[in-house]
């Protein structure tokens, strides 16, 4: 029986859309789509893990539930970006399932987005961004399992840094928990390096222990690695052609994408193929974070 202490949790969701759509040719690199929007959603898809010693998840998890107490008068309340935005699913979810207003709702958003910032230093992000418009051979470049194996690769790389060992907890994605089918089975498939995905950097994941599967309305990690990833997919949607332009010094970006940037796992203030990851990088920008 092994002796490996097992001191982080790793969780992780997804944001965009998981395949390919046909309505674009995404094969086709230009700027002809630069102002339609639905292009853009549709063309990134987003995997991140939000990485945290088990230490810290105690005071953080009471953190959040007194948030969410302040705000719906109960801790059993379960956060999404997309209820956040969706005006139909703010008015269904929370306004008049908890009796509260647009502003009441508005700065709950603020306050829990403000999480990241205020324990940067104890959760830690990676973030994966797939960008359909370059991969021309799709049987072989799946948005959903490519994203994941670069995904794992880099926690892997992470918690060897740190010196210890880390369980993955997943959003589901499927309609039950099992690990045997659908999405669930990919992720375990890619784990375990049976898709022969190239190139390979991790032939056997040492580090990474486990693997589970959770509902996210019971894990208030899961909830919060929701918002990170959402936040990543609108940065890219709303500024992501900026990430491969040699002539801009700075990247703009989304206010709540600003909020997570400093939890981006790091080197030397880089965090472009560390913590964030574009598939392909074809500028190889090397884009830091503000100290």
């Amino acid at each position: 029986m092994s002796n490996d202490v097992i001191s982080y949790k790793t969780f992780i969701d997804d944001s965009g859309k998981k395949e390919y759509i046909d309505l674009y040719d995404f094969s086709n690199v230009h700027r002809s789509n630069e102002k339609n929007r639905q292009f853009w959603l549709d063309n990134y898809f987003v995997l991140t893990a939000l990485v945290i010693n088990n230490i810290n998840i105690p005071k953080i998890n009471r953190y959040i539930l007194d948030l969410k107490l302040e705000t719906f008068n109960t801790p059993f309340v379960e956060i999404k970006s997309d209820w956040l935005r969706n005006p139909n699913q703010r008015k269904k979810r929370y306004i008049e399932k908890y009796n509260i207003t647009e502003e009441e709702l508005d700065n709950f958003g603020w306050k829990i987005s403000n999480v990241f910032p205020k324990f940067h230093k104890e959760v830690k992000l990676i973030g994966v961004v797939f960008d359909k418009r370059y991969y021309k051979n799709r049987k072989e470049n799946d948005p959903f399992c490519k994203t994941a194996q670069v995904l794992f690769e880099r926690i892997e790389f992470f918690i060897n840094h740190l010196k210890s060992y880390s369980i993955l907890i997943v959003d589901q994605m499927e309609s039950s928990l099992s690990a045997i089918r659908g999405r669930n089975k990919e992720l375990i498939d890619v784990l375990l390096n049976e898709k022969k995905m190239e190139p390979t950097f991790v032939e056997k994941y040492a580090r990474i222990k486990n693997i589970n599967f959770r509902r996210s309305r019971d894990e208030n990690f899961l909830q919060l690695v929701d918002l990170a990833a959402y936040n990543i997919l609108r940065q890219f949607v709303d500024y992501g052609r900026e990430w491969e332009d040699r002539s801009i010094k700075q990247l703009n970006t989304y206010k709540y994408f600003s909020l997570i940037s400093k939890n981006f796992v790091e080197k030397n203030g880089i965090i472009r193929g560390i913590g964030l990851c574009k598939l392909p990088d074809v500028a190889k920008r090397r884009w830091g974070i503000k100290s």
